[in-house]
């Protein structure tokens, strides 16, 4: 169980690394530099800090199940 888990947070620090470096990549395609800095925003504004408690989106009990239905089918 150990190996699992050092397998599955080595998978996760690679997919991270692999992810900042594709998206810094599109940052500098882009034509202009406010066109790289609205990517970098949108794209990474969650993996290098952690939301808020008022950022996060809360439901009704009828929009979970809602979503749940929709998810599930």
């Amino acid at each position: 169980c150990v190996i699992c888990r050092q397998r599955y947070w080595r998978a996760c620090k690679e997919q991270r690394r692999q992810f900042i470096s594709e998206v810094a990549t599109q940052e500098l395609l882009q034509l202009k530099a406010l066109d790289g800095v609205r990517v970098h925003r949108e794209f990474c504004q969650y993996i290098f800090s952690k939301p808020s408690s008022n950022e996060k989106i809360t439901l009704t009990p009828a929009e979970e199940r809602r979503l749940h239905h929709l998810l599930d089918s």
